[in-house]
């Protein structure tokens, strides 16, 4: 996935978008959106999902491999194995993963505006996280669709964006829009000193407006 600070409005479409068709406590969203300043005081938005590193502390510190990176580089929750020991939590350095501490009574009050719920809700006492939509991902290839081109194979986040600052795709083929951002653009991702090796590259928001 690729962020694009520069064009993204902090509107939250994305976070709500998320937080409906995963049916995410509005108390722990899985998608953030910061208002920061650039050093020279201009007004950006930061947003983040989970950032499926490659090399991800969460995977490595699960005691019971709930959670692993599919072949196609998703970090992923394994539900009935998860015994909520939070390890992963302490782990990630990007504060992505939230706990589940009760089992959910609430109505989601972005249902139906932003989405249908499309997964079933997360049970009491696991960790849970953005999964780039892997359900829309895996349902859309099977169907004949590409990721990041057919709205139904991309994740919702993406989707929902009114000015496109958010891009998925398959950095595999050059050709995908999530590769020709990147090619076009002067990127970053966050904390890659630590060699997570993110998934999710930023266009970072220009000095001087």
């Amino acid at each position: 996935m690729v962020i694009d600070l520069d064009q993204c409005i902090g509107c939250e479409y994305c976070m709500r978008a998320c937080t409906a068709v995963n049916d995410v406590n509005t108390d722990k969203t899985w998608n953030i959106v910061v208002e920061e300043k650039t050093t020279a005081g201009h007004t950006f938005y930061f947003t983040r999902p989970c950032l499926h590193c490659q090399d991800a502390p969460c995977v490595e510190v699960c005691p019971v491999k709930a959670t692993y990176v599919r072949d196609d580089g998703i970090v992923v929750m394994d539900y009935d194995r998860c015994i909520g020991c939070r390890y992963c939590q302490v782990a990630c350095p990007y504060d992505a993963r939230k706990f589940n501490w009760e089992e959910r009574s609430d109505e989601n009050p972005f249902i139906p505006t932003w989405g249908i719920a499309e997964v079933e809700r997360r049970p009491r006492g696991v960790i849970e996280k953005c999964t780039f939509c892997q359900h829309r991902i895996d349902a859309g290839l099977l169907g004949g669709l590409v990721p990041g081109v057919d709205p139904e194979a991309t994740p919702a986040c993406v989707v929902a964006c009114p000015v496109g600052a958010r891009v998925f795709g398959d950095l595999k083929d050059p050709n995908s829009p999530v590769s020709q951002a990147i090619a076009n653009n002067a990127t970053l991702r966050l904390r890659e000193e630590l060699g997570t090796e993110p998934s999710v590259y930023y266009i970072p928001p220009k000095e001087g407006l």
